[in-house]
């Protein structure tokens, strides 16, 4: 293997993309838009909400070292730079998917709730 064969195999993620559930998808389109819901998340889906955004921060600062690189004319940091952005980037995808399929299947009416600002409480 060559170091150009060799970076590009450690690039290539080593994840399963998540994707949300169409049972998921379809349960959430059948919530009112209108309706406070109750939604059960444990913290490890909070963690992939906040974990996932920080990648997000971390591939946007990537992104702009491999520009700067690019500028610079210094073509193996901006595409070393490049890579670790889109990694972070598909990361940062499938943490946020993980959080949202979490919402969308956890989510249900709350009859608790105060009802929405402008409606008129049940009697």
């Amino acid at each position: 293997m060559t170091d150009e064969t060799e970076g590009a195999a450690a690039a290539e993620p080593t994840f399963v993309q998540i994707q949300i559930s169409p049972e998921a998808l379809e349960r959430w389109k059948d919530l009112a838009g209108d309706v406070p819901l109750k939604v059960a998340l444990a913290k490890s889906e909070f963690d992939h909400l906040l974990l996932g955004l920080r990648s997000l921060v971390i591939g946007q600062n990537q992104l702009v070292a491999a520009l700067t690189a690019h500028i610079n004319q210094d073509t193996k940091t901006a595409a070393e730079s490049l890579v670790a952005a889109d990694q972070l980037c598909v990361g940062a995808f499938n943490r946020i998917n993980a959080f949202i399929s979490a919402v969308m299947e956890t989510a249900s009416p709350d009859p608790d709730a105060l009802p929405p600002s402008g409606a008129s409480p049940a009697a």
